[in-house]
């Protein structure tokens, strides 16, 4: 069972992007607890699929957990990821990999004004010394590319997710879900 990563480690390797949307924080919230599992991964789930299916070459669960809530618990199983933080700001997902360490995916948020929310999506590895850190480092070189073009997916995916949400949420037709020249 994975464990969240300490606060700081000298070999921790880790990036980071970020996107504002024009979504207040709570739907913000939903459109990230909606990532993985059931709800897949976005534009890129393809890539995820065959990662989840390396997973599970090399004895990992791979891809299909999923614990069926709405919002994300401390404990949930998702794909290959385990939960260990789940917040009003902040859902963790936390994996075991191998020579690799743990490996943490972590969506934070905070409305930065009304309807306005910052996302952010960090990754860190933590790996363990000696050969790990070696190991680590040249898969986190050769993966960075990757990492920035499918986590930037991701990050827009989920602001597409959160501004159609506040679109309809704003809607008149949305009204209850009554149709035009109904009554009540």
């Amino acid at each position: 069972m994975p464990t969240p990563l300490p606060p700081y480690s000298a070999t921790r390797l880790h990036d980071r992007f970020a996107i504002v949307i024009h979504a207040n924080a709570n739907t913000v919230r939903s459109a990230v607890h909606q990532i993985g599992g059931r709800y897949g991964w976005g534009p890129d789930h393809r890539i995820w699929v065959f990662r989840g299916w390396i997973n599970r070459l090399l004895g990992g669960p791979g891809l299909g957990n999923d614990p069926g809530t709405e919002y994300r618990e401390v404990g949930d199983q998702v794909d290959f990821w385990e939960i260990t933080e789940a917040s009003q700001s902040e859902l963790r997902f936390c994996a075991q990999m191998g020579l690799l360490g743990k490996a943490c995916l972590i969506f934070s948020w905070n409305e930065i004004q009304p309807d306005q929310t910052r996302l952010i999506c960090e990754m860190q590895i933590d790996p363990p010394l000696f050969p790990g850190v070696a190991i680590a480092n040249i898969y986190w070189l050769l993966s960075k590319p990757g990492h920035k073009w499918a986590f930037t997916r991701l990050l827009k995916w989920t602001k597409k997710r959160s501004e159609e949400e506040t679109t309809l949420i704003n809607s008149p037709e949305r009204n209850l879900g009554l149709n035009e020249g109904e009554q009540t």
